[in-house]
């Protein structure tokens, strides 16, 4: 499958709400894996040993992603099933949303649980900051100290982000242009030296 663009978050956020004395603490995290949603639960259960319930939600592996929920131990599809559809929702990926239930004594139903958990992913979510994942060429290029005013001027537009610059007896630039721009990189580069240049693409990656 061919890799896209996608929206994720920058870092964690943590929201608490209380339902007829049962709180709900939704936490949304950052994850790219299934590692990442393993240890992101391993620490939230660490964090709040005492809850009764740890259900999630989580979207992870960039553009080719899967999904993961889990009632931990709520009646079936009443947590798990709307935390993901929050993320689903919202278009996001590479995030998991941990929902922390400290029951209160009073049976909230399996409406009252399914709007429950998907208001504290919804609150969760809407508090992270957005990000957008780009599929990027990792392009490295070495240039004579007297164009490099010039490249600056024509090609460091390009790239997706600030690139790496090492200085020896050339300037070294590497760093990330989007991979639809890369075809179009190297024909800057040969149209602005009249061909002098040549750059390398050293893999993909997403930034």
């Amino acid at each position: 499958m061919a890799e896209k663009d996608y929206t994720t978050i920058k870092e964690r956020r943590a929201c608490e709400t209380v339902i007829k004395g049962s709180r709900f603490i939704g936490v949304a995290i950052p994850v790219p894996d299934e590692d990442g949603l393993r240890s992101s639960l391993t620490d939230i259960i660490k964090e709040f040993p005492e809850a009764t319930h740890y259900c999630y939600g989580a979207i992870y592996g960039g553009s080719n992603y899967v999904e993961r929920s889990s009632d931990n131990g709520e009646p079936s599809g009443t947590a798990g099933r709307p935390i993901l559809n929050v993320i689903r929702q919202m278009g996001l990926t590479d995030v998991v949303v941990i929902v922390i239930r400290y029951f209160g004594g009073t049976l909230l139903g399996t409406g009252g649980l399914t709007h429950a958990y998907s208001s504290s992913a919804s609150s969760v979510l809407s508090m992270c900051e957005k990000m957008e994942k780009r599929m990027c060429g990792i392009v490295s290029v070495s240039i004579l100290y007297q164009d490099y005013d010039r490249f600056n001027k024509y090609l460091l537009p390009l790239f997706y982000s600030k690139p790496d610059v090492s200085f020896d007896s050339n300037v070294n630039i590497k760093g990330p242009v989007p991979k639809d721009d890369v075809e179009r990189f190297n024909e800057m580069l040969t149209e602005t030296f009249g061909g002098k240049y040549k750059s390398k693409t050293e893999g993909c990656a997403y930034r």
